[in-house]
């Protein structure tokens, strides 16, 4: 009797390391999963991290080279000069551009490093057109440009002043003979997400009919991709701004703060009226600096202090370890006269942090900020 009690002790000893392991692999993998992005529908409430742990993602490693106390930042421009990037041979190409942010006495001003400046020529072209560059994006240890006209996307290398194509992304859902017209990028953890104008596309007689511009693409590290469809996304902005749908908004400027974890859309275009091009050109620039959270949801906005009607978001980046003060470009386009500037604000106030100070009369539409060595 007493070594029957004493099996059957042992048995049920056994059974309770067995639920214990049980419960413990079945916890890790709960927490595995719910960690595990390929799972996720991105609709977590993550809360912000203390500022003074935060560290940036190694996606982002080159913000990584600056501190929360740093007062110098690089910043690079890349240039979209539509169809007038030809030289006298006609070969396409862009203008890579360098300046440094400096903070002095409580004041932020902007030097150019023109030394630094590069042309980088490609043969690649869609329908004789190509190299506009709209965007710019350090991505791991990484330096992307992206074409709107032809939807390439290309590794830049600043000492052989060339760039070298990864991956083209047809427009839309990825159905369409047209390449992706990019307008934006960003970094969110370890994906790279890359967005178009965000609206219904207008017709030359003034009739909407075109959806592609509503789709984003996740790249991943390895520059594979899924697309989604941010359709609700613009249209809460839109509802935001009082726009109908006899007006719109356009979008070339949406960035990521992975200390806050909050989206900023910062609109080129806003009108609550139909498309006419000598009035967009000089009266619709955008106004408004909208924040939402990492849902893109629970939108609010503040008025851009420096606004001008004429002067138009073109990209925009948050300072490292300083992310409510954002840098931002703007461009001016009418006919051949084009203009650009950077500058800076404050995404909670709208408040000036440095006045806009002109680039000059190449359209830069993309924006990063790079590490000193770079």
């Amino acid at each position: 009797m007493a070594d029957t009690k004493k099996i059957i002790l042992t048995v049920i000893g056994y059974i309770g390391i067995a639920i214990v392991l049980v419960a413990t692999v079945v916890a890790v993998l709960l927490i595995t999963f719910l960690n595990d992005d390929r799972y996720s529908d991105g609709s977590q409430t993550i809360e912000p991290v203390d500022p003074a742990n935060f560290r940036y993602p190694t996606s982002m490693a080159g913000y990584s080279e600056y501190t929360n106390t740093s007062t110098i930042f690089q910043v690079m421009f890349i240039a979209d000069n539509d169809n007038n990037n030809k030289d006298a041979s006609d070969k396409r190409y862009t203008k890579v551009h360098f300046g440094l942010l400096s903070k002095v006495d409580g004041q932020w001003t902007y030097a150019p490093r023109d030394s630094k400046d590069i042309t980088v020529y490609s043969e690649y072209t869609y329908k004789g057109r190509g190299v506009e560059t709209s965007e710019i994006v350090q991505f791991f240890d990484k330096t992307y440009v992206f074409d709107d006209k032809t939807g390439i996307a290309s590794e830049l290398n600043v000492n052989k002043k060339e760039y070298y194509s990864r991956m083209i992304m047809a427009d839309g859902n990825g159905n369409s003979e047209n390449g992706a017209k990019h307008e934006w990028g960003t970094v969110v953890g370890n994906h790279m997400y890359l967005g178009s104008h965000g609206r219904n596309s207008t017709n030359l007689d003034g009739q909407q009919g075109r959806w592609e511009k509503y789709y984003v693409f996740k790249v991943n590290r390895d520059m594979s991709y899924t697309v989604e469809n941010w359709l609700e996304v613009y249209t809460r902005i839109d509802t935001l701004l009082g726009i109908t749908s006899e007006g719109y908004t356009t979008h070339e400027a949406v960035v990521y703060s992975n200390m806050k974890r909050k989206w900023y859309f910062c609109p080129r275009k806003v009108s609550k009226t139909n498309w006419v091009e000598s009035v967009d050109n000089l009266e619709r620039a955008g106004k408004y600096i909208i924040e939402a959270d990492e849902n893109k949801d629970n939108m609010k906005f503040v008025i851009d202090k420096q606004y001008n009607e004429k002067r138009c978001f073109s990209s925009v980046k948050l300072l490292p370890y300083n992310e409510d003060i954002m840098v931002y470009l703007k461009t001016y386009e009418n006919g051949d006269t084009v203009e650009s500037w950077i500058g800076m604000t404050n995404v909670k106030t709208g408040e000036v942090v440095m006045e806009e100070v002109s680039l000059g009369t190449d359209k830069y539409e993309g924006l990063e900020i790079v590490p000193l060595s770079y």
